[in-house]
């Protein structure tokens, strides 16, 4: 369940952005989680075929920083006896995600090839810490270097698909995938990026069978089974996804993204008693949790408890100064309580912080067209960032076309509003979007073609 912008419930395709959706759940988001895709960007606007999951919010993924054992050299390569103490400690390290501490002690934090050893074992430490630390660049040349010296090292192939994917070179990292099987059979990393290259592709029946592979391989990594439980869930099991999540409430009761994401899946199936609760239970072990406190200030907000939105929603932007949905969540509760100078103000210091955010530009636009104080419209400005938001988006997307429409208006060319208005309807009717949206964009059309504009609250 979701809430569209007048606070009503409607059950919405993948690709609706924010004014409609209130519940956002950064995917394998940089600044929040994993540092694998940085796909968050498809919460405002990529379709579900590139999104990889659209609710996961997970703690580093496995293949980077979940805890992993020690791949073992093959038979017949030695490593260095003088390894051996580097490699101890560089596990204690990778296991408390010291990343920064790993880079000091393989060559230094700078960019360096220069290690204390030409061991797989070490390259894969540091390439890992790269990657954690989102210069997949720098580890997929270092990863290289590896493979020079152990060409079938399936720990090393398998990251080298991860850093291909990173980058956005899909086909390459199945290439590595399927030689790091090959080369290692149980090499469960590799299955997992199989799973997330079929996500990409949108074939969401293979990634449930990757997705099962994998967790006949680790029946007890908590991470990995919750991932699947919110593609069942996505894929309407609902009853196998519950499943799943009750297994990882009992792997993992003291992981706040378990709880922060169970209550996503309360939201969707319209528990959000349930869903409070588990927001909740996630903010009780780690009180600064991004996603827990962003679902719960719009919760707060959907409730019309506008001063505990505020609260959760100011508290977030506090602790996490550059996460750009916080402060348009916050955007929208300063709305709700009239403070539109707030609410710009709110969207101005997101748009400092990334200017080519797709989700950002589209909100941005859709205030400066809408918002009731005519101070703060700006049609032209309005125009220009709706647009970009669509050079920039790897798919067309219905809901910016509606956005489009409203800026236009607001410019006053009527004729430009309802052609990007008409056209926003024909994709949300082909995409089965709910019928209250759809009444909703009627509704535009029909001001657009008397030539009124649209305002907020209307």
């Amino acid at each position: 369940m979701v809430f569209n912008r007048s606070g009503k419930a409607a059950t919405l395709p993948a690709d609706i952005s924010a004014k409609h959706r209130a519940f956002r759940c950064d995917v394998f988001s940089l600044e929040t989680f994993c540092s694998r895709c940085r796909l968050s960007e498809c919460l405002g606007g990529v379709s579900a075929s590139l999104a990889l999951g659209l609710m996961l919010c997970l703690a580093p993924a496995a293949g980077h920083a979940a805890k992993a054992a020690a791949s073992t050299a093959p038979a017949g390569v030695e490593q260095p006896e003088s390894n051996s103490a580097v490699v101890t400690k560089l596990e204690a390290m990778h296991k408390g995600a010291r990343w920064e501490a790993i880079l000091k002690e393989t060559g230094g934090v700078k960019p360096s090839l220069t290690l204390p050893s030409s061991g797989p074992e070490i390259v894969r430490y540091r390439a890992e810490a790269l990657m954690a630390l989102g210069r997949e660049g720098e580890a997929l040349t270092l990863i290289g270097r590896g493979l020079a010296i152990d060409p079938e090292n399936a720990r090393l192939l398998t990251l080298r698909g991860d850093a291909q994917l990173a980058l956005g070179y899909p086909q390459r990292a199945a290439d590595d995938y399927i030689a790091a099987l090959k080369s290692d059979e149980k090499e469960w990393r590799a299955v997992h990026g199989m799973a997330l290259l079929a996500r990409t592709a949108g074939d969401l029946p293979a990634t449930l069978e990757w997705y099962d592979k994998l967790i006949l391989m680790q029946p007890d990594n908590a991470m990995l089974r919750m991932e699947r439980a919110l593609m069942e869930h996505e894929a309407g099991l609902v009853a196998r996804a519950q499943r799943d999540m009750e297994v990882v409430t009992m792997l993992a009761p003291d992981n706040p993204d378990v709880w922060n994401n169970r209550g996503m899946m309360y939201l969707a199936q319209g528990e959000a008693v349930k869903a409070m609760q588990d927001f909740d239970k996630a903010l009780d072990l780690q009180p600064d949790h991004a996603g827990a406190l962003l679902n719960r200030g719009n919760l707060w907000r959907e409730r019309m408890d506008l001063q505990h939105s505020l609260t959760d929603l100011s508290k977030g932007v506090k602790l996490h100064p550059r996460h750009v949905k916080m402060r348009v969540a916050r955007m929208y509760t300063n709305m709700a309580l009239g403070r539109y100078a707030d609410a710009k103000a709110d969207l101005e210091a997101a748009y400092d912080l990334n200017s080519l955010d797709v989700y950002l530009l589209n909100e941005f636009s859709w205030f400066l067209a809408t918002v009731p104080e005519d101070s703060l419209r700006d049609g032209a400005r309005a125009v220009r960032y709706v647009r970009e938001a669509l050079d920039l988006s790897p798919v067309p997307v219905a809901s910016y076309f509606d956005t489009l429409g409203a800026a236009y208006a607001e410019t006053g060319d009527f004729k430009m509003a309802v052609e990007a208005q008409e056209r926003a309807l024909l994709m949300a009717m082909d995409r089965g979007y709910p019928e209250t949206i759809l009444n909703e964009w009627r509704g535009r059309l029909d001001l657009y073609r008397q030539k009124l504009p649209y305002r907020s609250g209307n």
